[in-house]
């Protein structure tokens, strides 16, 4: 399943780019000049040095750009030896984090890995802000005055040190002020966790965007959770005139990417653990069995929020008793669930029975934004160092989950569903960091209450498993391997029978149910259920042409085609085509469809098959005006002559195709399709010649109105003309009976 990786895979230290490939770029980003002096450590990571290179040489000359790396991968190194090199000493550089915490680590971290700085923090009006830690705790000096800013940024800096300001993205107002106050732009601006700057935010976190009111030659965006804003999204809003909804696909507002550093690359990498996303399942009747020799004031299991808390701890410690969890940080929605979380677990616990729970001796506390940095420290130093080499569960809110530094953890458990896919991931990242005496597995754990019947689960309302969709849809979002598994896995139409996993089993996802309690049909259905809220819609589309092309070995769809399960699985071919087109389709589905000998370009076949044909008839006959549904070559030509017009029209007709249709004597304007056409055309003809009588041949333009003429003959004897049709033509001198007719009454005048 998921197998235990004890270093760096050393592949990865191979793959750094040769000095060659990057002094070609530009000689000063050498990966000696990047991974130079204190930053030789940069070399042990290879991705690091890429990042350095890709920052620099796109942020050379000013400009706007991004860097995703995943969780845990030292993005904050990565900026900080970048802003190296791009601001030369005595320029400024600034760093906006989303709380005052990552304030504090920012700045202890970049004086850990350099002295050439000297720092202001900055952190506006607030104290407390998303978990945040005592101002006092800050290493540095610290203001919330503009004035202060700009006196500080005008006062002189020791030789050879750059000004750092490191604030909270709601501060950035006053770091602006302070810098037009002085006169100045930041050489870089960073911020940091920047998918918090995107979406819908406040008019503060806005200024981190704006160029104006926070001047910086160059701004670097680092995530490792990009928040990207759906066209359906945008639409929806409440407020759609609200200037603030942005995704970081906005290049105008966050620069393109500049390097990239995926979740799943470095758990291949080695340099982040893997995972197994854990789904373990209890009944009511399960947890009434076991809690009843709780005293009835310890908790109410009538009570849904009891009952769920008590669900939540239960499964907890049979994870943890299973898979021998140790360090294990919980995520709670509010602080008093945390805390009371933490308070009663020990009492739950003491009403399992020993098959369902650690042989180890637990220690349960909580931590929240609130906590100075001392008592911080004091209750994650359990989750380092769990107490009688017992196990050790933290909860908390959201303080732990962004770009916190917390001690090496083997699991995570969320008791809710989160605000945001990118809460979920950050926080599952807190468990990824690699642990060198760990075992190279990360677990998450995510609860469910089952029905005490089982066949029961089908009628089981999907929002009570919300926090497991959301959960398998973050990590599908962010794990690109895990992603494909989700994507390409089988799974029946409706009342089609069992599912199969034929392609690519869910190798992270472990469901656990009570023993005894199910026969199969709760697995499959559970693991049915997982695939279908989180696969991309691409592959519900994909799975119906695979069925199409097995039952009529094609798959050339008609365009109105809908599948018995309502895939509108024509249009998805069209939509595909033209995702192809445009060069946004991408490889893993290009590779599916060609399995199914998809055409990707059907025009290409079409115009192929087409023009052989017209050049068989033009060979033929001298001129390319077939008549009506004449198929030469199996193509009905007049039907296709007809479509490459209208393309020609649209302008939607490549030169090369014209032009070998010109050779062909093809005719541009549109034929004679009314009787309003010909009448035109007639009359045209009686001007050049003084009469209609025409011998029909439909190898000429005459011929062919004289054909039309002939017919029209055989329309008034089935009295099918209009009264005004006849009129029209008796001015221009029609004949009504035919030639050969008007021979034999001129014979038999004779």
């Amino acid at each position: 399943m998921v197998t235990k990786t004890t270093a760096p895979n050393p592949a990865a230290q191979r793959t750094t780019r040769s000095d060659e490939t990057i002094e070609a770029v530009n000689p000063l980003l050498a990966v000696d000049s990047i991974t130079n002096g204190s930053w030789q450590k940069l070399a042990d990571r290879y991705y690091q040095v890429d990042a350095v290179h890709d920052i620099c040489s796109g942020l050379r000359d000013g400009g706007r750009g991004q860097l995703w790396s995943a969780c845990g991968t030292g993005k904050t190194v990565m900026c900080q030896r970048a802003a190296e090199l791009l601001c030369p000493a005595g320029g400024v550089v600034v760093v906006v984090c989303p709380s005052v915490l990552l304030v504090g680590q920012t700045l202890r971290e970049w004086s850990s890995n350099s002295t050439e700085h000297i720092a202001l923090a900055v952190c506006g009006d607030e104290t407390v802000v998303d978990g945040a830690s005592d101002l006092a705790d800050l290493p540095a000096e610290v203001t919330t005055d503009p004035e202060a800013v700009s006196r500080w940024l005008r006062s002189p800096a020791p030789a050879g040190t750059r000004k750092l300001i490191v604030g909270t993205h709601r501060s950035a107002h006053v770091i602006g002020e302070g810098l037009l106050l002085a006169g100045l732009a930041a050489e870089l601006l960073v911020v940091d966790e920047a998918h918090r700057s995107a979406g819908l935010v406040d008019k503060h976190t806005a200024l981190v965007h704006n160029d104006s009111r926070l001047p910086a030659k160059r701004r670097l965006y680092a995530t490792g959770t990009p928040r990207l804003i759906s066209e359906a999204a945008k639409r929806n809003r409440k407020r759609p005139l609200d200037e603030f909804m942005i995704g970081m696909d906005d290049e105008r507002t966050f620069g393109k990417v500049l390097y990239s550093y995926s979740f799943a690359q470095a758990i291949e990498d080695g340099y982040l653990d893997d995972y197994r996303l854990v789904v373990m399942g209890v009944t009511r009747k399960e947890l009434h069995e076991h809690l009843a020799v709780l005293p009835r004031s310890a908790i109410t299991l009538q009570s849904t929020t009891g009952l769920h808390t008590l669900m939540v701890q239960t499964v907890l410690a049979k994870a943890a008793r299973q898979y021998g969890l140790r360090r294990c940080l919980v995520f709670c929605n509010r602080l008093n669930e945390a805390r009371a979380f933490s308070r009663s677990m020990a009492r739950t616990l003491s009403g399992l029975p020993a098959s369902m729970k650690p042989d180890r001796m637990l220690t349960a506390t909580h931590v929240h934004g609130e906590m100075d940095n001392t008592e911080r420290e004091r209750h994650l130093s359990l989750l380092a160092d769990p107490p009688g080499d017992g196990w050790t569960a933290v909860t908390n809110v959201h303080c732990l989950a962004e770009g916190v530094d917390v001690p090496a953890i083997d699991s995570v458990a969320f008791t809710h569903p989160r605000t945001s896919i990118s809460q979920i991931v950050q926080a599952i990242g807190r468990a990824l960091r690699r642990d060198p005496e760990g075992t190279g597995v990360a677990t998450v754990v995510v609860p469910i209450l089952l029905p005490d019947d089982a066949e029961e689960i089908g009628d089981t309302d999907l929002k009570d498993y919300r926090t497991l969709w959301q959960v398998v849809r973050a990590l599908r979002a962010h794990d690109a391997v895990f992603g494909a598994a989700i994507d390409r896995a089988e799974y029946p139409a409706k009342n089609t029978g069992r599912p199969t996993y034929e392609e690519r089993p869910l190798d992270h996802v472990l469901i656990e149910l009570p023993e005894g309690y199910d026969d199969g049909a709760v697995l499959e259905h559970l693991t049915a259920r997982i695939i279908a809220s989180s696969r991309s819609r691409w592959w519900d589309g994909y799975i119906a042409l695979k069925a199409f092309h097995s039952t009529r070995g094609t798959t050339n769809v008609p365009r109105d085609h809908v599948t018995d399960d309502d895939v509108r699985l024509g249009a998805w071919v069209d939509a595909t085509r033209t995702a192809y087109r445009q060069g946004r389709l991408a490889v893993d589905r290009m590779a599916a469809l060609r399995e199914l000998n998809f055409d990707f370009l059907p025009r290409a076949l079409e115009w192929e098959t087409g023009i052989r044909a017209a050049t068989a008839f033009h060979a033929e006959h001298g001129h390319l005006e077939p008549v009506s549904s004449l198929r030469v070559l199996d193509v009905d030509l007049l039907a296709w002559l007809d479509k490459q017009r209208a393309r020609a029209t649209d302008g939607q007709l490549d030169g090369l195709r014209r032009a070998a249709l010109d050779a062909l004597g093809m005719r541009w304007t549109p034929r004679l399709d009314t009787f309003a056409d010909y009448l035109v055309a007639l009359t045209e003809h009686h001007r050049r010649h003084g009469n209609i009588d025409i011998t029909p041949d439909p190898d000429t333009d005459d011929g062919r109105l004289g054909a039309w003429l002939v017919r029209t003959r055989m329309k008034r004897k089935r009295r099918e003309l209009t009264e005004s049709q006849i009129a029209a033509l008796d001015r221009l001198g029609m004949q009504w009976s035919s030639p050969a007719a008007r021979s034999l009454a001129a014979a038999s005048l004779s």
